[in-house]
């Protein structure tokens, strides 16, 4: 690596998560890459969080706590625990996740030694609340460690190419973490983008591949998701798509790709308009985005065949 072992920030947002944020902890500084320092900052928590936090502190120096005097919404929590760290880079593990013990040590020498390089991320596994098994949940669209062209990158995460969403699943480097996490996006819907982060998660991606050439996959299970009944992802799943549509069109709109934004306002009309069918007819917990992938494609497929004229839309579009 160019510097030897650079600091590493690891930020776990917490709020009334007594019962898991310990294992997020134990994830941070249980990493054999051992410059890190481990913020977590309480937002306001009316459990014992704080006690638990405490604790930690205490036994170890590098884990350093801080509790917010009212309740700022989940992602001016994330600004304030970017703001409370001092690292080069940035890992977020939220706190009912949690991360495998050499994730920072692979990640860290794919930014350090290549400037070219925006983010670093893994698959995932997805952890199911009572269930002892695992699911693989991939972001395996990549068959091998190595890095891939952002341009890429950010088509799949347009058009439900199994990419990541969650940040927690990545490293980065503090100065595109900072200047990619945004609080608010202007729509249409009457949105508070602060009250769940959902959209501005996927921001922080978008806009970091779009500043890279590359970005580098994992390919192996690093983090792990654990889904709940408290969680924002499994509480609030119908009403966050719109919040991503909003977040990828304002990404958009500035990334200045003119072939992908014709593309994105006839997926994004025909997303808002059909996502409440979908929900309401498909049982079981389901990523919508895939359902409505097939859709689009079977209508660009139709217009080829009518037309001729949209094969290389086609090709922009990942298969299932």
């Amino acid at each position: 690596m160019k510097n030897q072992d650079p600091l590493v920030s690891i930020i776990i947002p917490v709020y009334n998560r007594e019962k898991l944020v310990a294992r997020a902890i134990d994830s941070a500084i249980g990493q054999t890459y051992k410059n890190v320092e481990v913020v977590v900052v309480d937002n306001c928590s009316t459990d014992n969080t704080w006690e638990v936090l405490q604790r930690y502190a205490l036994q170890d120096k590098r884990v350093k706590v801080f509790k917010n005097e009212e309740n700022l919404g989940p992602v001016k929590n994330w600004i304030e625990c970017v703001k409370r760290s001092s690292g080069k880079y940035i890992k977020v593990v939220f706190s009912d996740d949690w991360m495998a013990l050499d994730f920072v040590e692979k990640a860290v020498p794919k930014l350090e030694d290549n400037d070219d390089i925006g983010f670093a991320y893994s698959k995932i596994k997805i952890v199911w609340e009572g269930k002892p098994e695992q699911e693989n949940y991939g972001y395996n669209i990549f068959k091998k460690n190595t890095k891939y062209l952002s341009k890429e990158f950010i088509r799949r995460c347009l058009f439900n190419g199994r990419v990541p969403v969650s940040p927690s699943c990545a490293l980065f480097r503090r100065k595109d973490f900072e200047a990619n996490l945004l609080i608010e996006f202007p729509n249409t819907d009457g949105l508070t983008f602060n009250r769940f982060g959902a959209g501005n998660d996927i921001y922080i991606y978008l806009k970091t591949a779009g500043d890279y050439k590359y970005v580098y996959f994992l390919d192996e299970t690093e983090c792990y998701f654990y889904a709940h009944d408290s969680g924002i992802s499994f509480q609030y799943y119908e009403g966050l798509s719109k919040y991503y549509l909003w977040a990828e069109w304002y990404f958009l709109q500035h990334y200045g790709d003119r072939q992908l934004i014709r593309i994105f306002k006839a997926y994004f009309k025909v997303h808002r308009k059909l996502y409440h069918h979908f929900y309401k007819n498909v049982d079981g917990p389901v990523h919508t985005g895939y359902y409505l992938s097939y859709w689009f494609q079977k209508k660009l497929t139709s217009l080829k065949t009518r037309t001729g004229k949209v094969l290389r839309l086609l090709k922009i579009i990942p298969k299932k």
